[in-house]
């Protein structure tokens, strides 16, 4: 019988673009927001291996986040 195998992955590898970009992007984050983005930057980590911006809305906005910090490779 099959089964189903469920991890979480690592915040460091693999942020949140919330918990990644600066608020030049993200805009002004509520206190919750604010306090997990602190828990991330205390993080000790190198590069993310991923870095998502479900949150955004439209692809120019998108792109450009990505590029600014060297995370746009097409």
């Amino acid at each position: 019988m099959p089964y189903l195998k469920v991890k979480i992955f690592d915040r460091a590898k693999f942020p949140n673009g919330l918990l990644f970009f600066d608020e030049e992007i993200i805009g002004k984050q509520n206190d919750f927001l604010k306090s997990e983005k602190d828990k991330y930057e205390a993080i000790p980590h190198k590069s993310p291996a991923f870095v998502h911006a479900n949150f955004m809305v439209g692809n120019e906005k998108k792109i450009n986040a990505f590029k600014k910090y060297g995370l746009w490779f097409i």
